[in-house]
């Protein structure tokens, strides 16, 4: 005999041993339900040029010049490019650090985003008056999040 587990989510039933709900694909199992952190069973190929987001799955980022193309001198305004190419997420919270050439940190902030949709890209604008010294390196990390 199969065990019948219900989706926190949406109720669906759920007949195996399948880790995601038949009807909605978010996570059965509460360990790996937090918001942003949980697999989905099918993420959506990464644009090129993407590095992943730390403490995420499926979230991936690009910094560039909040104009377009590479930065120029390192201190103008940043546009980071999420991409999800996992489950929808609401309320989303991520920290932005960059670093100098001499890996001095110089950017450390935390942006909100109201919605990242599936398979889309979302931009974050750094503005220049954040940005204190030319940046070598940025990294982004997911702080929190909330299924919609």
């Amino acid at each position: 005999m199969q065990t019948e587990r219900i989706c926190g989510e949406c109720s669906g039933r759920n007949v195996g041993a399948g880790d995601f709900c038949r009807h909605c694909g978010k996570p059965l199992n509460p360990a790996h339900s937090t918001a942003g952190r949980a697999v989905h069973s099918s993420p959506l190929p990464v644009p090129p040029a993407m590095s992943p987001v730390e403490n995420a799955a499926n979230l991936f980022f690009r910094s560039e010049s909040a104009y377009g193309g590479p930065t120029l001198i390192g201190t103008e305004s940043l546009g980071i490019i999420l991409f999800n190419g996992g489950f929808e997420l609401r309320s989303v919270v991520i920290r932005v650090e960059g670093r100098s050439k001499n890996g001095a940190r110089v950017l450390d902030l935390e942006k909100s985003i109201d919605h990242l949709p599936r398979g889309r890209e979302t931009c974050v604008d750094v503005p220049s008056y954040d940005i204190h010294e030319p940046l070598h390196s940025v990294r982004v990390s997911l702080i929190s999040a909330e299924y919609p």
